[in-house]
């Protein structure tokens, strides 16, 4: 509320105040407006001040007492200057002066009146206390505030109030108005330094004798609090754990009080810096009050942070096959740390061993959480079969697994060369033409396993030049590279042989061969040269990719020699054949391609 408006609404009050005859209505009205010169004090005050008052009867309800005074005191007159008495009604005393209630009207309503001090002498300088008190105990080194309520009680010459303390006197003045009845209040701050006892005067500057009447009430002396709780920062605190909240004050005057509320909770409610330990998120209000009886407040909240749930959750059980996978999933969390080095909350893992994540919740609550991958067996063992025949027969040798991985899992595909002696053994079926090397075809093949049977090699055994070749597996791999393989040789033998009077083998050592024909591809007419060693039936014939006869070129005995044959393929459809070169101790094979 703006003061100045205040007083110049009291200002036309009191003018209309003079004008009512009716004493009843006056101290209605003197009521109401020493109720707002309350409310206009109260909005200036600046200082929050201990709970512990300094003076003794600074109301005054306990009558003559508790101070000293230059004045004199008069039970009940009061027209001479430099008297005082102490009295609930001005008016009463002395009917020139108005009749002002007391500021804060109670059972006592007691005020000191004062008549104001005169020396007839215009350069004189008023030294007379009105009013004062000596305080022990003061603290040094710290800030107090004195202040007084005072009104005039006649309308002339109003009264000048001043403060000393310890001689000083304080900054500020109390100006009275010649509104009469209207109760003005005035702040003294003072600074205690060094001293531990402080001496308070007041005294009236106006040197008048006609008015300058006057009264106080409610002096007080209290110390300024600075104290200022500190119930330290905001908590985070992983939920199982405890921790500290509080400090000591900065401020204020120790030994400090302190309660905090909730209790529940705290290791201790009383203490400065106590155990906090709780389940949910809770606030705490801290009230610390000083020596002096200063209060101060502060809160602060302890946020409980849940720790990650302690598992790991997989799509699929953690045993898993070779070259399969198995998604790892952590609690969720604010932060992920894989022993793999990932940081997202869920990896795959193909390989078989311990994986653990740091999950971590606020960068401050964190669990380290661990899970076994188990890979079932990956060796196997692959095996080419041995096997006997004679000359002629159909030898079919199979390529399989011995010892596969846990039948819950699929081997895959897989990748195979072999390799023998081409003299005994002649593919057909199935078998497909692999490529010449020295004495030794070899076959590369492609496959997808299904069981423990990877292959069927077929073949016509044949006499060549040995009894037996070795059926080697050159190479074998897995598609799936964790399935380790150990290979295992297949043999095939010829029996029955003519062993007397040495065993029949022949030698191909000559220069037996079949070209390739040409052109190849084909449409038509193609050459074909061949080579033969050996005395006897010979037959050039022509195969589909089924290992069926599809047409005979030459069936007729020849000497050993080199020799040309010219045919027509037109009348074949296109595609893939085998050209076979029969001698009775040999075969040979081209492919051909035929395209119309």
């Amino acid at each position: 509320m703006n003061v100045g408006i205040i007083k110049k609404v009291y200002n036309h009050a009191w003018n209309f105040l003079n004008k009512v005859h009716s004493i009843e209505i006056k101290l209605i009205l003197i009521f109401i407006f020493t109720f707002f010169s309350i409310y206009n004090a109260a909005s200036s005050q600046n200082f929050k001040l201990s709970i512990f008052e300094n003076i003794f009867n600074g109301d005054f309800s306990q009558g003559n007492t508790g101070f000293f005074t230059d004045y004199i005191y008069s039970v009940n007159d009061l027209i001479y200057e430099g008297y005082y008495t102490i009295t609930s009604n001005p008016y009463a005393i002395y009917d020139v002066l108005s009749p002002c209630t007391d500021h804060t009207p109670g059972s006592d309503s007691l005020m000191m009146l004062v008549n104001g001090y005169f020396i007839d002498d215009s350069t004189y300088i008023p030294t007379e206390v009105i009013w004062g008190d000596s305080i022990m105990n003061v603290i040094p080194n710290n800030d107090y505030v004195f202040s007084l309520w005072a009104t005039s009680c006649i309308y002339r010459e109003p009264a000048r109030l001043e403060v000393n303390i310890n001689g000083q006197k304080l900054k500020g003045v109390l100006q009275l108005s010649d509104t009469v009845c209207l109760w003005y209040y005035q702040e003294f701050l003072w600074n205690s330094d060094t001293n531990k006892m402080a001496i308070i005067t007041i005294i009236d500057a106006i040197n008048k004798a006609s008015g300058n009447d006057f009264a106080i009430d409610d002096l007080s002396f209290r110390a300024v609090c600075y104290l200022q709780a500190d119930a330290g920062p905001d908590v985070n605190v992983c939920e199982g754990q405890t921790a500290q909240i509080g400090r000591v004050p900065q401020k204020g005057i120790p030994p400090f009080q302190y309660s905090w509320q909730p209790a529940l909770g705290l290791s201790n409610p009383n203490i400065a810096v106590p155990t906090v330990n709780i389940n949910t998120s809770s606030t705490f209000n801290l009230t610390v009050t000083d020596s002096l009886g200063c209060v101060s407040y502060d809160t602060v909240t302890v946020n409980v942070i849940p720790f990650p749930q302690a598992f790991i959750i997989t799509d699929k059980p953690a045993t898993i096959c070779p070259c399969d996978s198995v998604k790892l999933t952590a609690p969720l969390g604010d932060s992920y740390v894989w022993s793999t080095g990932d940081t997202v909350q869920s990896i795959f893992v193909r390989f078989p061993g311990k994986y653990s994540v740091t999950v971590n919740n606020k960068n401050l609550c964190y669990v380290t959480l661990d899970t076994q991958v188990v890979v079932l067996n990956y060796e196997t063992s692959v095996q080419l079969d041995t096997l006997n025949g004679e000359v002629g027969d159909y030898i079919v040798i199979p390529l399989h697994v011995v010892s596969p991985v846990d039948q819950a899992c699929a081997l895959g595909q897989f990748d195979a060369t072999i390799s023998y002696n081409k003299s005994l053994l002649l593919p057909t079926g199935n078998t497909p033409l692999g490529t010449i090397n020295g004495n030794d075809e070899i076959i590369n093949i492609s496959g997808t396993a299904q069981g423990k049977l990877l292959n069927n090699f077929e073949f016509i055994a044949a006499l060549g030049n040995a009894e037996c070749t070795d059926i080697k597996l050159t190479f074998f791999k897995w598609r799936c590279n964790l399935i380790q393989v150990d290979t295992i040789y297949g043999r095939f033998c010829l029996k029955n042989l003519c062993k007397e009077p040495v065993v029949r083998l022949f030698n191909d050592n000559g220069a037996v061969y079949l070209r390739q024909a040409r052109p190849n591809p084909a449409s038509d007419n193609i050459t074909i040269d061949i080579g033969i060693i050996e005395e006897g039936e010979t037959s050039l014939e022509i195969y589909n990719i089924f290992g069926q006869k599809v047409s005979e070129l030459l069936n007729k005995f020849l000497k050993p020699g080199q020799y040309n044959f010219d045919f027509n393929v037109g009348i074949l459809e296109s595609g893939s054949y085998i050209l076979k070169l029969q001698t009775p101790n040999n075969f040979l094979y081209k492919t051909i391609q035929i395209i119309h």
